[in-house]
């Protein structure tokens, strides 16, 4: 049950959060494209995350708190999810203050 997320190529330093959706997408929003989204309303945030000075991040899933556990957005045997990172880009020339990685998608298996 060890589930953890991760991304580079961030901006050093940048907040980062990692999401979760039971659609994938591909919508132009901010810097980038969302992915993970849900028109249902089965989507959920984990835990704040933060992009290091290389520019890498990581999020190990709390197995034991919600949204992980209960709802629309457990992670349940069987389910298909699509994971995303939604994160603070500030550099500068313009355009909008935030982007997205891409997104994965993790089935978990009976």
């Amino acid at each position: 049950r060890d589930l953890a997320l991760g991304g580079y190529g961030g901006p050093p330093l940048a907040t980062v959060r990692y999401f979760y959706a039971d659609t994938l997408v591909s919508q132009p929003l901010g810097d980038g494209i969302l992915c993970a989204s849900s028109a249902t309303g089965a989507s959920a945030r984990l835990a704040l995350a933060s992009f290091d000075v290389l520019g890498t991040s990581a999020l190990e899933v709390d197995w034991d708190s919600d949204p992980v556990t209960s709802g629309p957005t457990a992670l349940l045997p069987g389910t298909t999810w699509y994971f995303q990172a939604w994160y603070r880009d500030a550099a500068p020339g313009g355009g909008a203050t935030f982007d997205f990685s891409s997104a994965v998608s993790v089935r978990f298996c009976p």
